[in-house]
């Protein structure tokens, strides 16, 4: 027989488990409680109050904005995903809109290469190193639009394997116009003035000796060991280009602009009045790593050892290999 007072204390406890309405307490009743006997009162007053818990007002209020911010969670994790997709879809129809305009564009470069034979075989001065071959103004205003419409870009660099870097895209095309241009003996400077442009220009390891580049656009052009030697390179814009390991002895640099350009192992031997220049020089990076005459008065004017001057020897011999 059940002792009345325990029998009352059941009552009494399921009448406080009745009326909590804690989420949590709840459920520690209905663990302590919901699985006794179906005859203890506190059994059923667990079960009422996790009921009570889950669909009272502030609860269903915090379950429902829960669920709500559940489902915006998960529609913009799809939206993002196919926002991904998207994207992903776009970029590949700009490369192969790209890859199309380029095309066109090689196609106009053949096109360019073999009316300039057929203009020096029509009566044009042959080239005799001296860059005095003036073209046509028709065929003056296709190299200008060409060299401007070959825009850089990342490519894949077939010596490293490696796509080029994508803070300095460079255009391989503007370098084959150049090239085939300097083979032509052309009068760059009358380009240059109708508007011919060269910068971010692939140039490395380019073939320049003596080269006639006077007043030319090079910002950003990559010339790394390229040889430049005894190269005419007066009064031209070499912003931020790239010389690491260049060959630029014996070359004129007169009036040119070397702001930030990247001089790293070049060689800067033989150059005239090189001194004078030493203030236009140290715009440049890596001026100080540069190779330079042993004169006295010229490492002076830089601020450099000889012994400093021996090791950028090295550093030069180094990039050539």
């Amino acid at each position: 027989m059940n002792n009345p007072r325990d029998e009352l204390d059941r009552y009494t406890q399921a009448a406080l488990i009745d009326q909590e309405h804690r989420l949590t307490h709840c459920a520690l009743n209905l663990w302590r409680y919901g699985l006794g006997p179906q005859d203890d009162p506190r059994s059923w007053a667990a079960r009422r109050a996790i009921v009570w818990a889950f669909f009272s007002s502030g609860q269903s209020v915090a379950l429902g904005a829960g669920f709500i911010g559940m489902v915006g969670v998960m529609l913009a994790w799809q939206a993002n995903s196919l926002l991904g997709k998207q994207n992903v879809l776009v970029e590949k129809q700009t490369y192969l809109a790209e890859a199309e305009r380029r095309a066109a564009l090689i196609y106009e470069l053949t096109s360019i290469l073999d009316e300039i034979d057929e203009e020096l075989d029509a009566g044009k001065p042959e080239g005799s190193g001296t860059g005095d071959v003036v073209f046509s103004d028709r065929l003056s205003g296709r190299i200008v639009a060409l060299s401007r419409s070959l825009r850089p870009y990342r490519y894949l660099d077939p010596e490293s394997g490696e796509l080029t870097d994508k803070t300095r895209p460079l255009s391989p095309e503007r370098a084959q116009l150049l090239l085939s241009l300097i083979g032509a003996d052309a009068a760059l400077t009358d380009l240059r003035v109708k508007g011919a442009d060269f910068s971010r220009a692939d140039l490395r390891g380019a073939y320049l000796l003596g080269a006639k580049l006077p007043n030319q656009r090079f910002a950003f052009a990559d010339f790394c060991g390229a040889n430049l030697s005894a190269a005419d390179l007066s009064s031209s814009d070499l912003r931020s280009a790239r010389l690491v390991g260049a060959n630029l002895s014996g070359a004129t640099i007169n009036e040119a602009n070397l702001e930030e350009a990247d001089l790293a192992g070049a060689d800067l031997r033989d150059i005239k009045d090189l001194w004078f220049r030493a203030s236009d020089i140290k715009k440049a990076r890596n001026w100080e790593k540069a190779l330079y005459d042993d004169d006295e008065s010229l490492l002076k004017a830089l601020g450099l050892s000889p012994a400093q001057n021996r090791e950028n020897y090295l550093l030069h011999e180094s990039l050539r290999q």
